[in-house]
């Protein structure tokens, strides 16, 4: 599953994952990797451990988030959807 961080910055992995859980207070980041706005791909965790990102659906889903705010037509960087198509 893919997601968008929602944010219109450039956030880590760190950074996310610190948000979830002192914020949302999950227990860690939902996601399995975050694509950054130059296409870095920090890999959080083992692709089969069990992230939170679709409700009711996690223990069969990848999640994926770029990083990025992409409602009102804007679109992920040239970078990330490149990037994308390797995860």
């Amino acid at each position: 599953m893919v997601h968008h961080t929602g944010a219109d910055y450039d956030s880590s992995a760190e950074e996310i994952d610190r948000y979830h859980r002192e914020t949302l207070g999950w227990p860690g980041i939902g996601y399995h990797a975050v694509i950054r706005w130059d296409g870095t791909i920090e890999v959080v965790s083992d692709w089969n451990i069990v992230r939170a990102n679709v409700w009711g659906r996690n223990e069969r889903v990848v999640g994926v988030v770029l990083t990025g705010d992409f409602r009102n037509g804007r679109r992920p960087t040239f970078d990330q959807r490149l990037r994308l198509k390797r995860v």
